[in-house]
């Protein structure tokens, strides 16, 4: 676990600093034998950037295991394979869970969601009171469903709000306590009509002015992301000029000082929380330099007073340019079949053209075949590398007999690997180009035939031979 990443964890209260009785999650996934199961913590929920936290493996007894010791309630996904699921954990709790493949899932890039079932839940888990509080009000509404068409959801929602706060005001389980109250918010936000007289300033004097900032909380950043405007542009004149000259100065104080005259951004941590937000919505609107955000950014990120916050500055820091031109590359760690390792430094000097692909891919097939030209036209000056996506090492094997004439580098990285995620790959084939430094020069980068209207990689390699070799370009 590297530096960042525990700093991270320990921040979120994750993790217990010393050992107590050791409690597990145990889950029972006879669909999954043999393949790892992963378990991720949000590290904020403005970016909702996942953090690892633990790892296991399904074993031939179907059963996965992790031990428990978070010190606080938090949420976490569980993934495996394509598949995901969303649960709670509290301190100290053992929790027994099925997991199933979702049945007849419609074929896509992104993880299906799984309903699990937990055995022997305790009932002073949030588990089992959030799906009891769920299922009060679904069965609320289906009994009321009739009035509710007639005369509209308020009056029912504001009813239905009394006998919530009634039913938990002296239950001792703040998150729990926490998630009703703003769930019920959400609601109010959603299906209670937005032109009611001063809605948005009793919604701040009932929601947020009484309470602190529960950046953890996962349905009170849902609700303050929907009530706070997401990026610059609805404010007035005034305020607006005030942004701009913050954003010239750099200066995430100024911005600070201009969003304090709106009113329902008093409380400093929260300010600064949507500052961060805003930022990262305004990344790519035309009238905002991308720069001055970053640098803003970067600030937060080292010196606010509100570790959460500075978390979630640096996630979306990380989000907004990880694969922007100028910034470092993902990291690559591949080891060639001779045992010597690959990363960007193996090619120090020279850009190195990055392709996914899979041999089922009829498109990467083909352009895996105009690869070899570029490589004999243009491998003085360019480094390739290949990143096999294939669903077995069988399938890539296959291939690769098929095609020993392919003599650059091509890895097998399979359908999970974490690059993937790093590149942002949601399809294939995929094609980036970094610099002699290890610097993003082209996210997405050209392919090598042309598509539409676009022109082909060619003509990128062309210039930096121009420029290397310092001959004339060609018109």
């Amino acid at each position: 676990m590297n530096k960042l990443l525990l700093f991270i964890l320990i921040i979120l209260g994750i993790f217990e600093a010393s050992a107590q009785d050791d409690k597990f999650i145990t889950g029972y996934a006879p669909e999954f034998i043999g393949e790892t199961v992963t378990f991720y913590a949000y590290a904020d929920y403005l970016t909702m950037t996942r953090v690892k936290i633990g790892e296991s493996v399904v074993e031939k007894d179907s059963l996965f295991k992790l031990k428990n010791d978070v010190k606080s309630t938090v949420k976490i996904i569980i993934q495996i394979g394509k598949t995901e699921t969303e649960l709670y954990l509290m301190p100290d709790h053992d929790y027994a869970i099925e997991y199933y493949k979702p049945i007849n899932a419609p074929i896509t890039f992104t993880n299906q969601k799984v309903e699990v079932t937990f055995y022997d839940l305790d009932s002073t888990d949030i588990n089992y009171r959030i799906l009891q509080y769920s299922q009060w009000l679904d069965r609320y509404i289906y009994y009321n469903q009739m009035n509710i068409v007639k005369y509209g959801f308020s009056p029912y929602l504001d009813t239905f709000k009394i006998y919530a706060y009634n039913a938990y005001k002296s239950m001792d389980a703040p998150y729990f306590v926490n998630y009703v109250r703003y769930n019920i918010a959400i609601m109010e936000r959603t299906k209670v009509s937005s032109r009611m007289k001063n809605s948005k300033a009793n919604t701040y004097l009932e929601y947020i002015d009484p309470y602190p900032v529960y950046s953890n909380n996962d349905q009170y950043m849902q609700f303050v992301k929907s009530f706070y405007p997401k990026d610059f542009e609805g404010y007035l004149p005034r305020i607006k000029s005030a942004i701009f000259l913050a954003l010239d100065h750099k200066s995430p104080y100024r911005m600070m000082k201009a969003l304090r005259y709106d009113p329902i951004l008093k409380k400093e941590e929260l300010r600064e929380l949507m500052m961060v937000n805003m930022l990262g919505n305004s990344y790519y609107q035309r009238e905002y330099d991308r720069s001055s955000i970053t640098t803003m950014l970067d600030s937060v990120s080292r010196f606010s007073n509100f570790k959460s916050n500075a978390i979630a500055a640096y996630n979306m820091l990380d989000y907004l340019t990880k694969l922007e031109n100028g910034y470092p590359a993902p990291e690559v760690n591949l080891i060639r079949e001779n045992g010597e390792l690959v990363n960007w430094s193996t090619y120090n000097g020279k850009f190195v053209y990055v392709n996914f692909f899979a041999s089922w891919n009829q498109i990467s097939v083909n352009e895996m075949k105009l690869m070899k030209g570029l490589k004999i036209k243009y491998g003085e000056y360019i480094s390739f590398i290949s990143l096999s996506t294939d669903k077995t090492q069988a399938d890539y094997d296959k291939y690769m007999i098929e095609h020993e004439d392919y003599d650059w580098d091509i890895f097998y990285l399979g359908e999970y690997h974490f690059l993937l995620e790093q590149f942002n790959v949601a399809a294939v084939p995929a094609y980036f180009l970094i610099d002699q430094d290890g610097y993003i020069a082209q996210a997405p980068a050209k392919s090598p035939s042309p598509n539409g209207v676009y022109k082909s990689i060619d003509e990128t390699f062309y210039y930096i031979k121009n420029k290397l070799n310092r001959v004339p370009e060609r018109h």
